[in-house]
């Protein structure tokens, strides 16, 4: 079953890098898809550009802009992350994952050979 609709989308994440602390938040227009047994969320925002987020069971795919991370519970992997300074390779690792009809909240770290760069908390809302 293939199923497509608009949504208005309430989107927040904190980003840990050390003793930094960096916080957005905004709400914008988007898409929800379902596919089999997955789903494709989609936000819009003229501000901050578009963000794919697809959605499985145990792997979560996201896409912003020219960055795709791709997180899979438990399990860390390599990943080409597009920044304004160019490309990094990089490491993710899934750390917290659910998701339902109304809400995605997620949890990743970001990882640079060994050393821990970065923990992201994130949280996706349809309204």
């Amino acid at each position: 079953m293939h199923l497509k609709k608009k949504t208005k989308f309430y989107y927040q994440s904190v980003i840990v890098h050390e003793d930094d602390r960096i916080s957005s938040h905004f709400e914008a227009e988007g898409s929800r898809e379902t596919k089999n047994n997955s789903e494709i969320w989609t936000v819009e925002s003229s501000e901050h550009g578009q963000m794919r987020f697809y959605l499985e069971k145990d792997e979560v795919h996201l896409y912003h802009d020219k960055s795709h991370l791709k997180l899979r519970r438990d399990q860390r992997i390599p990943v080409a992350y597009q920044t304004a300074y160019g490309i990094l390779d990089l490491e993710s690792e899934l750390v917290q994952y659910a998701w339902d009809d109304q809400r995605l909240k997620l949890a990743y770290r970001l990882y640079d050979r060994k050393t821990l760069i970065s923990k992201v908390y994130l949280t996706l809302v349809l309204r």
